[in-house]
């Protein structure tokens, strides 16, 4: 992690000098601990297709691009500027699945 941190662990996160780590073909990510919380910069490529539901709450903000997230009988679409809520549970269970010619970068934290 980079991040300049006062004695509370809060301060400025250097995502541009940290590394991508490769998760699966098509998804990377940067993970910063600042302050007790964990955000994410994560890249999602073009045909990207999430192979897991996650019932996980997030809070994100798509920085660049567009998303698309599917749940169990809806998708959403959102675009560079567009911040999402998604809460924890069964019944909000997700994945991203980006259609072909779509890439988004997103930053991402829990929804705790």
């Amino acid at each position: 992690m980079m991040a300049d941190t006062d004695e509370n662990g809060c301060g400025a996160i250097r995502f541009d000098r940290m590394s991508w780590e490769s998760i699966k073909p098509g998804f990377q990510l940067k993970t910063a601990e600042a302050g007790g919380k964990t955000l994410r910069m994560g890249s999602y490529g073009a045909g990207y297709v999430g192979d897991f539901w996650c019932e996980d709450g997030h809070i994100g903000f798509v920085y660049e691009g567009r998303l698309t997230i599917r749940f169990d009988n809806d998708e959403q679409h959102y675009k560079a500027g567009d911040a999402f809520c998604i809460p924890a549970g069964r019944a909000t269970r997700h994945k991203v699945s980006q259609p072909l010619g779509q890439a988004a970068v997103v930053f991402i934290t829990s929804a705790e």
